[in-house]
């Protein structure tokens, strides 16, 4: 099996599978296509992170402390500077300052290394970081917000049911593909972020 590495554009991703071009997709369950099967896969909690020994993560970090600094947040599609954190910030008559908007969580934790940017992450993705940033719960009221994820593929007589199996305590993914033998295999390698396989 060769495997290849693809970013996952979620507005393409129905057409995609119709045509072949996507054998199996990671990805959030509110955003899988109808015409897609899909079966949960692994759910994980966002925590803050921060640069080594930046100054605002040390001590309790309050609402408003929150809300002082700058922020990452990750579009997939590009070019967001809203999510529903924002959302459930307004709810309380809040707001934070975006400054910049990744594609990718991947991209996120070099670029909190080397500022005084902050960003909510996936906890799991954050234990190859633990030591080079600083890692604190979030604060109220996003300690309960998390991250779901789920495995969507399309009816093809060709694929067996795929299935990644589970993830591991370190964000890692197991992958079986059943009788579907030999195939060419395109992945976005971040379980947060998306993943796509095409044939």
């Amino acid at each position: 099996m060769q495997v290849a590495v693809r970013h996952l554009e979620p507005a393409r991703l129905q057409g995609q599978a119709e045509r072949g071009e996507v054998d199996l997709a990671l990805i959030s369950p509110d955003c899988v296509p109808p015409s897609l099967h899909s079966r949960p896969l692994f759910d994980d909690r966002y925590v803050l992170i921060g640069r080594r020994n930046h100054p605002a993560m040390q001590g309790e970090i309050t609402p408003q402390r929150y809300l002082a600094l700058e922020h990452v947040v990750v579009s997939l599609a590009g070019g967001d500077f809203s999510t529903a954190v924002d959302t459930v910030l307004a709810e309380q008559g809040w707001s934070r300052h975006v400054a910049l908007s990744a594609a990718s969580f991947l991209f996120v934790p070099d670029m909190v290394a080397q500022t005084d940017f902050v960003s909510l992450m996936p906890e799991k993705l954050m234990s190859a970081w633990r030591g080079r940033l600083t890692v604190r719960e979030c604060p109220f009221p996003l300690r309960a917000f998390g991250v779901a994820r789920a495995q969507s593929w399309p009816s093809r007589p060709a694929l067996d049911t795929p299935d990644l199996g589970r993830a591991d305590g370190r964000g890692g993914l197991g992958l079986r593909l059943g009788r579907a033998g030999p195939r060419k295999l395109s992945l976005w390698p971040c379980p947060a972020a998306g993943t796509a396989w095409s044939g």
